[in-house]
């Protein structure tokens, strides 16, 4: 009878229990990461407001990524104004000033400030060059037609202030608002539309355009975002010429109600 190695029965016995050791170790972190789960699950039904919370946020951000979305579209349909109106300094003018500046609503707001940036940007990159003199009293051809849509702007700059100012402080906005946001706004782009052949024989370059605006609506939601700056000598040279007519205006106007005649 053959003797057997007891030093082969040992590794063999070994090796084996190494096996058993390594089978049980894969068992018991099977076990635990199904006891993790289950106990993750009993915790979130036992505490439903984690996974609303956790809806919540990604909701916030979408809506949030929308708004940056709807101001870059409304800025584009602004720029596009300024660009049908631009075969006349005033008129252009006088529709920024009256569509902003008009209306009751927060000035200093961060969709409001970045509107008027726009403005600016828009007024000094493509409209300065051409050179148009200011002329008191004068009328762009599309005055009477763009007249029509100011109404649809003003809605929409009250729209957007309002979807923002929801967001800053913490809320969710209704799907509702955005839908008819959405709808307001796809109409005043059909109604600039109807004239794209002037505001493209004007200039208007939307993709360049665009690529200008991004990144400052971008930052809309920002903390750590600085605020908007808005050019005092772009200011200046976009709005006193105007300023000063309606002062010219307002004067004449008290003096006819005291009927007296202003010196020459």
């Amino acid at each position: 009878m053959r003797s057997v190695d007891k030093s082969v029965l040992t590794v063999s016995t070994k090796k084996e229990k190494d096996k058993k050791e390594s089978i049980s170790l894969v068992r018991i972190v099977s076990f635990q990461s199904t006891l993790n789960s289950k106990e993750s699950r009993e915790l979130i039904s036992l505490n439903p407001d984690i996974e609303s919370r956790t809806a919540d946020v990604t909701k916030e951000k979408e809506q949030k990524e929308e708004a940056v979305r709807l101001g870059v579209e409304l800025s584009l349909c602004m720029a596009e104004a300024m660009f049908i109106l631009s075969d006349d300094r005033r008129s252009m003018t006088y529709f920024c000033f009256f569509t902003l500046f008009k209306t009751k609503m927060d000035r200093r707001g961060p969709a409001v400030r970045r509107l008027y940036r726009v403005i600016q940007l828009v007024y000094a990159t493509y409209i300065k060059p051409k050179n148009l003199v200011y002329i008191d009293g004068g009328e762009s051809t599309q005055s009477k037609l763009m007249g029509t849509f100011r109404q649809d702007f003003d809605s929409a700059i009250r729209g957007l202030a309002h979807i923002v100012s929801t967001l800053e402080i913490g809320c969710l906005v209704k799907p509702s608002v955005f839908e008819q946001y959405n709808r307001e706004l796809k109409k005043l782009e059909e109604n600039l539309g109807s004239v794209k052949d002037v505001s493209e024989a004007n200039g208007f370059a939307r993709e360049a355009i665009e690529t200008e605006i991004l990144p400052l609506w971008k930052s809309l939601f920002e903390t750590n975002s600085e605020v908007i700056k808005l050019d005092k000598t772009i200011n200046s040279e976009l709005l006193r010429p105007l300023l000063n007519e309606l002062n010219k205006e307002v004067c004449a106007r008290s003096l006819a109600s005291l009927a007296i005649k202003p010196c020459k």
